[in-house]
């Protein structure tokens, strides 16, 4: 998993303003909680701290969760597929 922060702002007339996006390397679960999910879909949740997400950044910014998963077989799911959390497999 990679977590992704994005904060920017607008300035007067449109324009764009300056964009600070940072990310943290690919890391593996050690462990994940079993549970059933929305309509009995059975849902893996994993914990992770994060220092680097502030309470300013939760207030003012946008941190985003992308979910690598590489190995789970082409037939599950295709390869280099990098998706935005959650995901579902079927």
């Amino acid at each position: 998993m990679i977590f992704v922060l994005s904060v920017s702002c607008t300035g007067g007339d449109g324009i764009d303003g300056d964009s600070n996006v940072m990310y943290s390397d690919w890391f593996k679960p050690s462990s994940y909680t079993l549970s059933d999910g929305f309509g009995g879909i059975k849902q893996f949740d994993h914990n992770e701290a994060a220092s680097e997400i502030t309470q300013d950044i939760l207030d003012t910014g946008v941190v985003l969760v992308y979910r690598n998963l590489a190995g789970y077989g082409t037939t599950i799911w295709p390869e280099n597929n990098v998706p935005l959390l959650p995901v579902t497999v079927t």
